[in-house]
């Protein structure tokens, strides 16, 4: 059973050489199709010019009319958009059974070497190790092996014919060799290609790792303040470009330092970690709502302070999504026993502002909810005075 599994696993169907399929990519194996065809030419217009090769009018009509036929085909299917190609692999077994069609008519419509077409067919072979499947190759290496037997064995009987059959079988056995070889060396390309492959994959792994953690600060796993900033720029910059708004809430825990004071440090943590898991529920439920790709950012501040960045919305949008946050904080206690409630600022950005003003605003609106006596959303406006929306919440502490 256990060498089952392994023959099963030598001859699976997977792509030596899979990989995501592109236009680039079908445009690089359709030119190297072309490369081998030109290597055919090349090669046998040389035999031709040494006296090697016969090559009749009608069959190199009818082996480059097909030739370049079929290629236009491949052609129009490399330049078709990624969507409606074939799987690569596919093309490149079609490719690879075409070649080797094309270098069996050849060996029959015109008189060349032995050695020409014995290393046509191992090339159009090798066309494909690295991009179809294991057992697909051993299909390809049998029909190669089938097609080179019936033209030496053919050939041999039309040109010399009652002669001893021992070299052509000869011929056929050191081709079959070269085959059993290819598949030999395709396993161990596979394998290293896999352990290579598992080597990026882990590496990719350990870089999204480190990046996660050069972006999110480490108790609530939130964009850390270098993030929210970088994000903050980015925006601004779409803003000026497109004159689509945004957005800015900071948000504070009421009475913070009495729930330090009161309850120590570590469950101080534990309401900070429950808060912004909370918040960024919230957010992923809007984010499900919208049609584009711009997505809310969330990241810790400073100690207490946590902003919210929403791209495409005005101030009033903004007012909304800093109620509905509140509502749901205030909504059930924090761990089902830590009853919290939050004041924050809301600003939209103003075309030309920095962003040290735009957050200097944004700021000044939630010292404002502060200073109200929190559980409030304060909605500040640009001005040499800065104005003030107060929208007091349901449940406001008084």
């Amino acid at each position: 059973m256990q060498e089952t599994d392994h023959t099963a696993a030598f001859f699976d169907e997977q792509p030596i050489g899979s990989g995501v399929d592109s236009a680039a990519s079908a445009m690089t194996e359709f030119r190297m199709a072309i490369g081998l065809y030109a290597l055919w030419i090349g090669l046998v217009c040389i035999s031709a010019w040494l006296g090697q090769t016969v090559v009749p009018r009608a069959a190199a009509i009818v082996l480059l009319g097909g030739i370049v036929a079929t290629n236009a085909l491949f052609l129009l299917i490399a330049k078709s958009s990624v969507v409606h190609q074939p799987p690569q692999a596919t093309v490149t077994l079609a490719q690879c059974i075409i070649g080797m069609t094309w270098t069996t008519l050849c060996a029959f419509l015109i008189t060349a070497p032995g050695e020409l077409i014995f290393g046509m067919y191992v090339s159009a072979f090798m066309f494909s190790v690295l991009r179809v499947g294991r057992r697909t190759l051993l299909h390809l290496a049998v029909f190669a092996t089938v097609s080179f037997s019936i033209v030496v064995l053919l050939r041999e009987i039309w040109e010399t014919p009652g002669s001893a059959i021992w070299p052509t079988l000869m011929k056929i056995l050191v081709f079959a060799g070269v085959m059993v070889w290819l598949l030999l060396y395709g396993r161990h390309l596979y394998h290293l290609k896999s352990h290579l492959s598992a080597r990026i994959d882990h590496l990719q792994e350990m870089i999204d790792r480190v990046s996660q953690a050069a972006e999110r600060e480490h108790l609530t796993q939130s964009f850390n303040r270098h993030y929210i900033l970088d994000s903050l720029a980015r925006e601004k910059g779409h803003t000026d470009r497109s004159n689509r708004p945004f957005s800015v809430c900071i948000f504070d825990i009421d009475d913070f330092n009495e729930v330090r004071a009161t309850h120590g440090p570590l469950v101080c943590n534990r309401i900070l970690k429950l808060f912004a898991r909370r918040v960024r529920g919230e957010l992923r439920a809007m984010d499900s709502g919208r049609s584009g790709g711009h997505r809310h950012s969330f990241g810790r501040f400073s100690e207490e302070e946590y902003v919210v960045i929403l791209p495409q919305t005005n101030q009033s949008g903004a007012r909304r999504c800093a109620e509905r946050i509140s509502a749901a904080i205030e909504r059930a206690p924090l761990d089902g026993k830590y009853a919290v409630m939050v004041c924050a600022g809301v600003v939209e950005y103003q075309r030309g502002e920095t962003i040290p003003e735009l957050l200097e605003r944004a700021c000044d609106a939630l010292s404002l909810a502060r200073s109200l006596g929190g559980n409030q959303i304060v909605g500040g406006e640009p001005g040499p005075t800065q104005r003030a929306d107060v929208i007091p919440l349901h449940g406001r502490k008084t």
